[in-house]
């Protein structure tokens, strides 16, 4: 009635109390042993950093002590003596030994990590001792169906590439082209962050902005043709002191003329163009001078050509990515069927061990930090329970009825139903 957690609650979870000896005592608080309460904002940082529950992980990761060593023993060292059925058995068992002295744990997942493992591991198996164990360097062309066309009678299948017939490509990279990785994962971030930048500029235009061919009519996106027009229009508007020399300049004719003008004008920097054979700047040299200069031209802050000049500059920083992304991926993907095609024994063994037994033994190492994870969940699904206390539902119902009251003053229609609203005011104000 008035708040707090009833102690058959808390009693509930008397399997993790006696494996976790005086952590409910460091999480509960109470006045009269009957109902309880407790610092939910402190909770995760209570059960993680309790000492019973320090002991209860170690102990758990000393179950496992040699486990990762004696599968890399059986199937990398083994490998080609591997009697498959027997392993599996082997395995199961070797697991369900090292979990008899811990509790809290369900067999039943552990025995499912195990097997969602070995599915691989039986299937990479069962190809390498029947195709021996060169296999583990083959790579196949990666057939993809593509949706057939009308007037086709077959399904059409095209090759999109490689893929390793027991290494995967993403195993062979995250590990030994590590570099190349991450060039290509800084190119994507780049990518992602010029779309939350489009995002921003465009929820920063004005409603009457936004009402133009450069927005999409849903006023999701941009269109990049568009804005591109826009800002042509708007540059070409664009006259400075340097374009007006320019333009001055395009009007010579003669070698000498244009040499002494240049001299004569020297405060802008020439430098910036390249000459053409006769000695002088040519006039798309001079022209791709102009459009520089009106491009990078800075407008007012805060007005709809400055934000459409950085939606430009996204546009054509964007397109350029997006081709240098193309190459770098085409040539990661070339540069990994070399590489698995070339691997020598122990770097193929290597890569068998990351691929096979470092996911299962993550996987069952994860299965006893779960178990204190699953206990603050199970504790904040019974504080949300008794969160409210029945002096809150009063509060939140008579605040309700005022609202309504308060609202109902403000409503018209004829004397009946003006009369009716009244009736009901003075039953909810009872």
């Amino acid at each position: 009635m008035f708040g707090g957690i009833p102690k058959s609650e808390i009693l509930e979870l008397s399997d993790y109390w006696e494996e976790l000896k005086g952590l409910d005592d460091e999480i509960f608080r109470t006045k009269d042993g009957e109902y309880y309460d407790l610092n939910i904002e402190e909770l995760n940082n209570i059960i993680q950093g309790h000492k019973s529950s320090h002991e209860y992980i170690k102990k758990y990761k000393e179950a496992f002590n040699g486990f990762k060593e004696n599968l890399k023993e059986d199937l990398i060292d083994g490998i080609l003596d591997v009697e498959i059925a027997e392993e599996r058995e082997k395995i199961v068992k070797n697991i369900f030994e090292r979990l008899e002295t811990i509790k809290l744990v369900d067999k039943y997942k552990a025995y499912q990590i195990f097997a969602n493992n070995w599915n691989t591991i039986e299937t990479d198996l069962e190809m390498i001792l029947d195709e021996g164990f060169d296999i583990i360097n083959l790579v196949d062309p990666n057939m993809v169906v593509k949706k057939k066309k009308e007037g086709e009678e077959e399904v059409p299948e095209v090759q999109e590439g490689w893929r390793g017939r027991i290494l995967p490509f993403e195993l062979v990279q995250e590990n030994l082209l590590k570099d190349e990785v991450e060039e290509i994962r800084t190119v994507e971030a780049r990518l992602a962050e010029i779309t939350s930048e489009y995002g921003e500029i465009l929820d920063s235009l004005e409603e009457g902005e936004k009402d133009a061919d450069y927005v999409k009519e849903d006023n999701t996106s941009f269109v990049n043709t568009e804005v591109k027009k826009y800002m042509k229009e708007a540059c070409d508007e664009i006259e400075t002191d340097e374009i007006r020399i320019l333009n001055g300049y395009l009007e010579l004719s003669k070698k000498v003329e244009k040499e002494q003008y240049v001299n004569e004008n020297n405060n802008i920097d020439w430098d910036l163009m390249e000459k053409g054979k006769s000695g002088t700047y040519t006039k798309p040299e001079i022209n791709k001078r102009i459009a520089q200069i009106q491009q990078t031209f800075s407008f007012e802050e805060d007005s709809l050509e400055s934000k459409l000049q950085k939606v430009t500059f996204l546009i054509e920083e964007e397109s350029t990515l997006k081709s240098d992304l193309k190459i770098k991926r085409e040539e990661l993907h070339l540069k990994t069927k070399d590489l698995i095609e070339s691997l020598d024994e122990d770097k193929s063994l290597d890569l068998l061990y990351k691929k096979w037994i470092a996911p299962l033994v993550i996987g069952l190492d994860e299965l006893g930090k779960n178990v204190l994870i699953n206990l603050e969940e199970n504790i904040r699904a019974i504080y949300k329970k008794y969160a409210k206390t029945f002096v809150d539902i009063e509060k939140y119902l008579n605040d309700t009825k005022e609202e309504f009251i308060s609202m109902s003053d403000k409503l018209m229609g004829n004397e009946k139903d003006l009369a009716g609203i009244k009736e009901l005011q003075k039953l909810l104000e009872v």
